[in-house]
């Protein structure tokens, strides 16, 4: 099935014209906001735990949803329980532990303890007064390891016990600024692939080494997903790319081979149980490439979503066990979609 949705991805972009055709808009079963007692409209990310829980990350705190309850969590007068109640990713451990990043860094929530602590922070560490602002949170099962990838601080590698392993910075003669890291994906149990600011980044953590691969072809990358063994689907800074990856000699190497849709501005993707691909634009809300299938005149067939609003800003996608799709955004809360529903 994934070899099959890999040469199909790459058809479909190699064919796609600057115009597309447009189906039926997607339409959801579900819309939480503010109203129905979310922490914040604006929305910054999504997960689901390994209890079926869903776990929601936004500007005002966190919420925990069983499908008709909505939990908060967040710092107030009377409690302080995260390193900023402006919450970006989740991950959760072997021990059932959700890593929570912040603006100013990580908390641990224990769901047999029900108990938030505070990990880790500049502020902790004496290392400054603000962040690190974390945006993804990868766990390595293999080696025991959680990878934290932070604007402007590199990657902190924590142990399972919580104390920091070690911080990763790239090199200085990698760029002249601070490098924002986005979204990351692990290879394999040593080799990373990160979305930064300057492009794809990748990094293996026994030789401790970074490397720019692809820069010149993309130099701006702001999330990452895995289509299958060989494929990834990066966004870019407008439109999007898919790159082939090889390992030869226990050594990766990676090829731009199609690049499209880029009168787009996109910073999230997600591939569906059906195949189909949905991607977040900046202020357009969805874009789902529909059953990817290629028409006779060489169309895309694509279909769209933007609840009918002038602006709507699309933030991340979360695919849940009960085969739904979840669309949160930074304007308008979260929207569910039944997959099988928007055939």
């Amino acid at each position: 099935m994934l070899k099959k949705i890999h040469i199909l991805l790459i058809l479909i972009f190699f064919s796609f014209s600057v115009s597309n055709a447009q189906g039926k808009p997607l339409e959801y079963t579900k819309k939480i906001t503010i109203s129905n007692g979310l922490a914040h409209n604006g929305v910054t990310s999504m997960f689901e735990d390994s209890k079926g829980f869903l776990w929601f990350g936004t500007y005002d705190g966190i919420n925990k949803y069983d499908g008709y309850i909505l939990k908060t969590f967040k710092n107030t007068i009377d409690q302080d329980i995260l390193t900023s109640n402006r919450v970006r990713a989740f991950n959760e451990d072997k021990s059932g532990n959700l890593w929570i990043g912040t603006d100013e860094g990580i908390t641990i929530y224990s769901n047999s303890l029900e108990k938030f602590t505070k990990i880790y922070s500049n502020k902790l560490t004496g290392k400054g007064i603000s962040g690190p602002i974390v945006r993804d949170i990868i766990v390595n099962r293999e080696k025991g390891t959680i990878l934290c990838a932070t604007q402007a601080n590199g990657i902190l590698v924590f142990n399972t016990d919580h104390s920091l392993k070690k911080q990763y910075l790239p090199p200085n003669d990698f760029y002249n600024a601070d490098i924002l890291f986005f979204k990351g994906n692990q290879l394999d149990a040593s080799n990373y692939i990160f979305s930064t600011s300057i492009g794809l980044i990748h990094f293996n953590s026994d030789t401790e080494q970074f490397k720019r691969v692809v820069s010149d072809a993309i130099d701006y990358s702001n999330s990452i997903i895995q289509i299958d063994e060989k494929t990834l689907l990066v966004t870019l800074s407008k439109g999007i790319a898919l790159v082939e990856l090889e390992l030869i000699q226990n050594k990766f190497s990676f090829k731009v081979v199609q690049k499209s849709l880029e009168s787009y501005q996109f910073n999230n993707a997600i591939l569906d149980a059906k195949g189909k691909l949905w991607l977040s634009e900046l202020t357009e809300g969805i874009i789902q490439v529909n059953n990817i299938e290629l028409l006779k005149d060489e169309k895309i067939s694509i279909k769209t979503f933007n609840d009918d609003l002038g602006i709507l800003r699309g933030s991340s996608f979360l695919k849940t066990s009960n085969n739904s799709c979840w669309f949160a955004t930074f304007n308008e809360g979260i929207y569910q979609f039944d997959i099988n529903q928007n055939k």
